[in-house]
């Protein structure tokens, strides 16, 4: 069972589901407005449920999952089974998942499996130097970027 410490903000389940809602939304090319209409919802009602504020009740995510065409099951995907006793998740790589739930993440994805594969090993290091808080010219430094033909 999860539990918390704290009574404050979102469980951690809620963020998680919300989460996954917004990703498989944005994945069908679907914006809030269209969704919350199949759903009978205003689009606000399901912005609170993609950020956790407001909890979405069992019919309610049984509704989602169809009008989004994936099983209830997918909305949990990537929950981590323990969680630590403040209720946050246990720390560890981010998922697919994760990525994906997160503004730009799928375009960056997609970005990157339709680039060269020449190209993913010099564009894999400047994004960990730039998530690292080293410029640019600290990051493109060590290896010569591939030319393009």
């Amino acid at each position: 069972m999860f539990r918390r410490t704290t009574t404050h903000g979102p469980h951690p389940v809620d963020l998680h589901v919300g989460a996954r809602v917004r990703a498989r939304r944005k994945a069908l090319g679907l914006n809030l407005e269209a969704l919350a209409a199949e759903l009978g919802v205003a689009y606000q009602q399901l912005q609170k449920y993609e950020t956790g504020a407001n909890r979405i009740s069992v019919s309610m995510l049984y509704e989602i999952a169809r009008a989004l065409r994936t099983p209830v099951a997918d909305f949990y995907g990537g929950l981590p089974q323990v969680l630590a006793r403040d209720g946050e998740p246990a720390k560890g790589a981010p998922q697919i998942d994760d990525i994906l739930a997160t503004r730009g993440g799928g375009e960056l994805l997609e970005a990157f499996l339709a680039m060269p594969s020449r190209l993913r090993e010099p564009f894999v290091a400047l994004a960990r130097g730039v998530a690292e808080g080293e410029d640019r010219e600290t990051c493109a430094k060590p290896r010569r970027l591939p030319t393009w033909r």
